[in-house]
This record gives C-alpha cells, sequence and structure tokens, in this order.
C-alpha cells in the first residue's frame, strides 16, 4: 500500500511539473530597448514649434516680437524601453496573443544654443499584441499592436527676462503598430531567445494648446529594438 502510495504522489508530482512546463513554454515575457526617430506628421503647435527649430530660432519670442538665433537643430533621436508578455493561441498555430508597454524618450540641442535651448519630444504607449510566425521552422515573426498613446514634450529656452524657463505640453489618444522581427536562440534553454526587431508606431493624440484649443498632434516613430524574451 506505501509503495502505491509513493506511486501515486510521484506521479501527481510529475504531472504537475509538466503542467508548469507547459504553462512556461506557453507564455513569454519580454523587454528591450532600442534606437528611436519620432517623424512629426500634423499639429498646429507641432508644426509651428517644428517650424521655429528648423529655421534656428529660439521657442521664446522677445518683446518686441522677434526670436533669437539659436543654431541648426538636429533631428529628434533617443531610445525606447519595451516590455510585455505574449501568450500562445492554441487553436491558431503560430499566433500568440498579449499586452506591451512601451516608452520613447528623444531630444535635441541647437548648434549655438547650449544648455539654454533644447527640445524633448516623450511617448508613451500601452496596448494589446499580436506576434504570428508563418514559418513553424523559422523563428521569424510579424506583428501588430493597439491600445493607448500619450505624448509629452519640453521646450528649454531663455525668457524674455533672460531667464531659464521651460514650457511643457501633454496629450493623450489612440496608438498602433507593425513590427517585423526574428529570434536567435544561443542559450542551452531553448525556450529563451534574443530578437532583433523593427517597429513603426503612429499616434494620434489631443493636446490643449493656449489660443488653439484641442489640437490634434499626429506623428510616427520608428524603432529598432534588441530584446530578450523568456
Amino acid at each position: 500500500m506505501k509503495k502505491i502510495i509513493l506511486a501515486l504522489l510521484i506521479t501527481l508530482l510529475i504531472n504537475k511539473i509538466q503542467a508548469q512546463e507547459l504553462k512556461t513554454k506557453n507564455t513569454k515575457v519580454f523587454v528591450s530597448v532600442g534606437f528611436v526617430t519620432p517623424q512629426l506628421r500634423s499639429g498646429n503647435e507641432l508644426l509651428r514649434s517644428k517650424k521655429i527649430r528648423e529655421e534656428g530660432l529660439s521657442y521664446s519670442q522677445n518683446n518686441d516680437g522677434t526670436r533669437n538665433n539659436v543654431g541648426s537643430y538636429p533631428n529628434n533621436t533617443g531610445f525606447t524601453l519595451t516590455m510585455g508578455f505574449q501568450k500562445r493561441v492554441s487553436a491558431v498555430r503560430g499566433l500568440w496573443l498579449g499586452a506591451i508597454v512601451g516608452n520613447g524618450l528623444t531630444g535635441s540641442s541647437p548648434s549655438d544654443g547650449g544648455y539654454n535651448e533644447a527640445y524633448y519630444f516623450n511617448f508613451i504607449n500601452l496596448g494589446l499584441l499580436v506576434k504570428y510566425y508563418p514559418l513553424e521552422k523559422i523563428d521569424f515573426y510579424v506583428r501588430g499592436e493597439i491600445g493607448m498613446g500619450s505624448v509629452l514634450t519640453k521646450n528649454r529656452f531663455i525668457n524674455a527676462k533672460n531667464e531659464q524657463d521651460f514650457f511643457h505640453q501633454f496629450g493623450i489618444g489612440n496608438e498602433i503598430g507593425f513590427g517585423l522581427g526574428y529570434e536567435f536562440k544561443p542559450f542551452n534553454k531553448k525556450s529563451s531567445a534574443i530578437y532583433l526587431e523593427g517597429n513603426y508606431q503612429m499616434f494620434a493624440t489631443r493636446v490643449e494648446v493656449s489660443g488653439i484649443g484641442n489640437d490634434n498632434w499626429r506623428f510616427g516613430a520608428l524603432q529598432l529594438n534588441l530584446g530578450i524574451k523568456f
């Protein structure tokens, strides 16, 4: 009887371990860092401030209506941090569903502005993720995401009183994205992988701007990410 009970306990333990391994195999967590550059599409204030930077002028306006020359602004660039999880859909081979959250931090300073002048353009997204591996034996995938998006900007400048000043703007709206990626499996544990991914996001946000009211900002974000999945 003791042998039978011991055998039953061992069987239950093995089944529990196998179930846990299967659960781990069917659910993955991922995190990545990457390079990003935004493309500003539309929005009255968004494009107005872009034109000011392209002309090499300060965001601050003097009392006589003029602006100081601060030099040319380079394109905004920065980095991203993305994390989330994906879960296998057993009914469709190669299909995974999950959730994702990302943050892009970009900025630039003019050639002659020093610390006094700068422009920061940051954005956050939170949404649902769809990932599909079309070929079972090749770790290539396509992915899409949809959810909420927000934008946060900061202009740094010297105001008309010759004081360091800042101007912040914030908006919230929708975000969609799509991308391609490939996974490498250098680890002994084949369920873990390093991945390289190109991704493009599109944001549509509403920003409240003085003198305009609701200003609809639309912009894109081109990313190249390196991450790990486990």
